[in-house]
């Protein structure tokens, strides 16, 4: 079961073993956004069509931790209609920061991150070693290479693993350097020519922690462990955040 880890007890047994918080930091870098009346990932392929709202050559960072993002500058308004979709282009590495405190048990019952990916320091966020760490997303698949992840309907999100050319698929790892990220509309966005738009974005609990067994392995992944060990060190692991354009 995977619940806040503020105000939780320290579980003592192998239950509960994966939390969530709250990320001080969240940061990605965006190169287009757009919306779409049907779903632009056919096949495992982009089948770019749709309406740009923003784009850029030049990857935008921007921080989508709560109460962290302001706005996106100069984004256009769509031709009238109706869209069920919402699409990111971003490169695909996270910068994340975050720390986790249960409410009681044994001794440490923090971490933070540091940026010493991924591995978490046991301990005061206070200290000077509280960090970003990157995040590189690179394989969707579990056992073998896969570039296409489905996550609906508990987080309304597709992925799709590009190229550096930003529209072909890629076929491993190492071809990797940005992901398409295809958002299912809450409501679908309807646009007429006097809408003002708005992009939101939400994290709240969008970062796993969970005890390690050792430090990461060639994915980035520490083995799991169990809290029942007083001096393990936290794992930490992006969720995917909210993203919404809203008309008004």
């Amino acid at each position: 079961m995977i619940k806040p880890i503020e105000g939780e007890s320290r579980p003592n047994g192998t239950n509960e073993e994966f939390s969530v918080t709250n990320p001080d930091g969240y940061i990605i870098q965006i190169e287009e956004i757009g919306v779409t009346q049907i779903n632009p990932i056919i096949g495992n392929i982009w089948n770019k069509s749709g309406q740009i709202l923003w784009s850029s050559d030049v990857a935008l960072s921007i921080d989508v931790a709560p109460g962290k993002f302001t706005k996106i500058p100069n984004v256009n308004l769509p031709k009238p209609g109706t869209f069920n979709y919402n699409y990111l282009l971003l490169k695909n590495t996270i910068q994340m920061k975050a720390n986790a405190k249960f409410a009681s048990g044994s001794a440490p019952d923090g971490w933070f991150t540091t940026n010493n990916p991924i591995y978490g320091n046991a301990g005061s966020d206070n200290s000077g070693d509280y960090n970003f760490y990157t995040e590189t997303l690179n394989n969707f698949g579990d056992g073998g290479f896969s570039p296409y992840i489905n996550l609906n309907p508990e987080f309304n999100v597709q992925g799709l693993l590009l190229k550096s050319d930003k529209i072909t698929t890629a076929t491993n790892p190492s071809e990797v350097e940005y992901i398409l990220a295809v958002f299912d509309a809450a409501n679908p966005l309807v646009i007429t020519e006097n809408s003002k738009l708005s992009i939101k974005f939400k994290s709240s609990n969008r970062v796993i922690v969970y005890p390690t067994d050792g430090p990461p392995g060639p994915d980035g992944i520490a083995p799991e462990g169990t809290w029942a060990d007083s001096a393990v060190p936290a794992g930490f692991s992006s969720l995917p955040f909210v993203f919404e354009v809203v008309s008004s």
